[in-house]
């Protein structure tokens, strides 16, 4: 088994102990009390939602609000609050994410809508609390982050280049599949009076998503590939379209370069290069923990890398060895 299987974090590197999702227990109470009042039907559906989304490959989501609350010294109650927004965040974006691939059933459009409603509930109601002059400025970064995300996963493809072509527009076009975390990041700053620093933030959670989606795209190659959907680590690989018609030739190309070639060496360097970007700007802001799943991050890009490697010489080894091919002892 590969040691990704799937999700965004694989098991090369244990994520260290700081960094692991916290007892979610009062946050299923909270969420399920608030489909309650909205749809009480829905609630055994919600339980299995949000244990969906309680898995080690959401730690940057779930912590991301707690990190921050330590950073700007908010209060328990404020951090409690910016907890359960990502919490219904997080579901929303799983469960629209499998109605747009089809893996859901056509009645989870009213949970889709109940939880989205209770996010915006939250906020609302935080900003409300708190009297806070800069709500204007976060709801218009709200709708940037939406816009940013509807376009990145639901919007019309936009043209790609070659990956060895790439400028910074591209990369954020694939961090554009993560701005909603973003939101959490203008909100804690308006709460804490520091929007001065929501720049910086903002941008190191742009490296980390598109090294999280470079990543995914490593392991998600033969899925994306046999849909049709764009795929980066395929485009590293090969510069064809990836359409049906140059289908075969891409799974070529994506099996000598590991085979043959680099083992897509290059590849795992420019993640784990976006997660050092996102280390520095991080504790440029001060934000702890956030620098510190970045440093790990990059680690697990680079521990992929060796593992691929490895993977793909232990492969070719044994079929020279099931083929009677003589091999030569490593130096």
């Amino acid at each position: 088994m590969e040691p990704h299987s799937g999700s965004t974090y694989s098991q090369v590197n244990s994520i260290p102990d700081e960094l692991r999702i916290e007892d979610t227990s009062a946050v299923e109470r909270q969420f399920l009390a608030g489909l309650a009042g909205l749809a009480p039907e829905l609630q055994d559906a919600g339980g299995t939602l949000f244990r969906r989304i309680v898995t080690p490959n959401w730690a940057l989501e779930w912590g991301m609000p707690r990190w921050l609350g330590e950073t700007f010294d908010l209060s328990e109650h404020v951090t409690g609050e910016l907890v359960m927004a990502n919490a219904y965040m997080l579901a929303y974006i799983r469960i629209t994410d499998d109605l747009a691939d089809g893996d859901a059933p056509g009645s989870s459009v009213r949970l889709a809508v109940s939880i989205y409603h209770l996010w915006m509930r939250r906020y609302l109601r935080l900003f409300d609390e708190q009297r806070v002059q800069a709500t204007r400025k976060f709801w218009a970064y709200f709708d940037e982050c939406m816009m940013r995300w509807l376009n990145a996963t639901m919007g019309a493809a936009q043209p790609v280049p070659p990956f060895g072509s790439y400028t910074e527009a591209d990369y954020l076009h694939l961090a554009d599949r993560g701005a909603t975390l973003k939101i959490v990041c203008a909100a804690a700053c308006l709460l804490a009076g520091r929007e001065r620093d929501l720049p910086l933030l903002g941008s190191a959670t742009d490296d980390i998503m598109a090294g999280v989606v470079l990543l995914d795209d490593r392991f998600d190659w033969r899925t994306d590939l046999d849909a049709d959907r764009y795929n980066a680590f395929v485009a590293y690989c090969s510069d064809l379209p990836q359409i049906e018609e140059y289908r075969d030739a891409n799974r070529r190309a994506v099996l000598e370069e590991i085979h043959f070639g680099k083992a897509a060496q290059p590849y795992f360097t420019v993640i784990a290069e976006r997660a050092e970007h996102a280390r520095r700007k991080a504790e440029a802001a001060g934000c702890r923990l956030l620098a510190r799943f970045a440093e790990w991050y990059a680690e697990e890009a680079v521990g992929c890398g060796v593992w691929l490697r490895n993977e793909a010489a232990s492969r070719m080894h044994d079929f020279l060895v099931q083929h009677s091919v003589p091999v030569e002892p490593a130096s």
